[in-house]
């Protein structure tokens, strides 16, 4: 019985394409200029979120920096809905001070967590490699 219940549950696995599916991104939100400002600085873990989206009312060249941040962060930069770009926020005990640009004009910004995977807006955040 073992090993037939073994088996259903590799079949099942191969089935799918060998890997679970991928659960939907758990984030806080920023969608004041406060809100903005402070960002994930001070934390040092957030263990029941992916990380946090920023949301801004209109599309613009943005910069963000790793002052008090002492999470490994990936920036995922959108502009209406699309994915734009990729960078990597380093935490300043371990890499000084960053400033990070965006690749151009963008009206909302993903910080995910270094190691975490999830999907947003039909993305698979977290498999970058840098």
């Amino acid at each position: 019985m073992q090993r037939l219940l073994v088996f259903i549950l590799l079949g099942s696995l191969l089935s799918c394409g060998g890997s679970a599916k991928l659960r939907e991104c758990n984030f806080l939100s920023a969608k004041t200029p406060q809100e903005h400002a402070q960002g994930l600085m001070h934390r040092r873990t957030l263990d029941n979120y992916d990380g946090m989206v920023f949301i801004y009312d209109r599309a613009e060249p943005r910069q963000f920096w790793n002052m008090n941040t002492h999470l490994d962060l990936i920036l995922y930069w959108f502009r209406e809905g699309r994915l734009i770009g990729v960078s990597e926020l380093k935490p300043i005990e371990t890499h000084g001070l960053m400033i990070v640009s965006s690749p151009g004009a963008t009206d909302l910004v993903v910080e995910l967590v270094r190691g975490r995977r999830c999907k947003f807006m039909g993305i698979e955040l977290g498999s970058t490699e840098f």
